[in-house]
């Protein structure tokens, strides 16, 4: 999943579908910015390598790490890591709706330049088995899952559902399925709402359980840090649904709003890793005076500008049809 300096991958050249999903967006994103035919070719190539590894042929998707020459590694014999985690943290053998939104991106993109039916399938494969086995009927989007998709009781993580949400819908509208869509988008947002909004500061956790109590015996479940990404794929989601649904541009103004505000540094620019809200007095203060104070910190080993660059290239987009309209508040949307 990665090199040296050097270009010499370490791992022994490991592989994952994570990694490799991105390389494909990023393939397609070089031929439709330079017409570069060879940009197009390595984005075959990367998807014609995991179809013939990493597609699950029984259950459908695509299971995640692998050795450089495309055998799976299920064990911490195999792992070169070491462990029984692969290198996004997720257990081995086990899917997840991370890599499982990164491969519909991913497709959706490549089918967008280039109609293969493979791609096509693979793409109508994703959507079925999304809204028939992955999403719960109040649409929690679960996080880990066994080799045929039965989920495993884990607790939400927001940011991969606004993900989830914003990607189906773009994959559906591709493949002319959009209104079908829709709803499950909906969905999605709605449940993030009501379980991983903070209602009194803003923005969204970044995990929770799918359902309440969020307390028991006394000990909170929710997991309070507000990292930048989430809330920017949640800007994101807003922004692409507000197209048939109103509501969702009151809800992407008032999240800019908690973005501007706790996570951008007016400053000297930058978004921070995680939301300053939420600090404590000494916190504050310990903020003020310590550069490395985890609310001043603007990047991690994971932190790009992909998630904040589209989501604010779509919030854009979605504005400029309503200029001219009043501004809406957030409660009156969600009344």
């Amino acid at each position: 999943p990665a090199t040296d300096p050097e270009g010499t991958p370490p791992l022994a050249g490991a592989k994952h579908v994570h990694g490799l999903s991105y390389a494909i967006v990023s393939a397609v994103g070089i031929f439709e910015a330079t017409g570069d035919e060879r940009a197009l070719d390595l984005a075959k190539d990367a998807f014609r390598w995991l179809d013939r590894h990493a597609h699950d042929g029984r259950h459908g998707g695509y299971r995640g790490f692998y050795t450089r020459d495309g055998r799976r590694i299920v064990n911490r014999s195999a792992n070169p890591l070491g462990g029984d985690l692969d290198p996004i943290g997720t257990p081995l053998m086990l899917k997840e709706s991370n890599v499982f939104t990164d491969m519909i991106e991913s497709l959706t993109c490549l089918y967008g330049v280039w109609p293969d039916a493979t791609v096509r399938a693979r793409l109508e494969e994703a959507l079925a088995l999304l809204k028939d086995r992955l999403l719960c009927p109040n649409g929690a989007l679960p996080f880990l899952y066994e080799e045929d998709w039965t989920p495993i009781p884990h607790l939400m993580r927001f940011g991969y559902q606004f993900q989830a949400a914003r990607r189906c819908v773009e994959a559906a509208r591709l493949i002319d399925r959009e209104a079908s869509f829709q709803s499950l988008c909906d969905a999605m947002l709605d449940h993030a709402l009501v379980h991983g909004h903070d209602t009194r500061f803003g923005g969204f956790y970044h995990a929770a359980p799918a359902v309440r109590p969020f307390e028991i015996e006394g000990q909170y479940t929710v997991v309070q840090r507000k990292l930048w990404w989430v809330q920017f794929e949640a800007l994101h989601a807003f922004a692409a649904a507000s197209r048939w649904n109103p509501a969702h541009f009151a809800r992407m103004q008032s999240l800019w709003q908690y973005i501007r505000t706790h996570l951008i540094d007016p400053r000297h620019g930058g978004v921070y890793v995680q939301g300053t809200d939420r600090l404590r007095r000494l916190q504050q203060w310990r903020a003020r005076i310590d550069p490395r104070h985890p609310s001043r910190i603007k990047g991690d080993p994971w932190k790009d500008g992909s998630h904040e660059g589209r989501a604010l290239l779509a919030a854009i987009a979605a504005a400029r049809p309503r200029a001219a309209e009043p501004e809406r508040t957030f409660a009156a949307a969600t009344a």
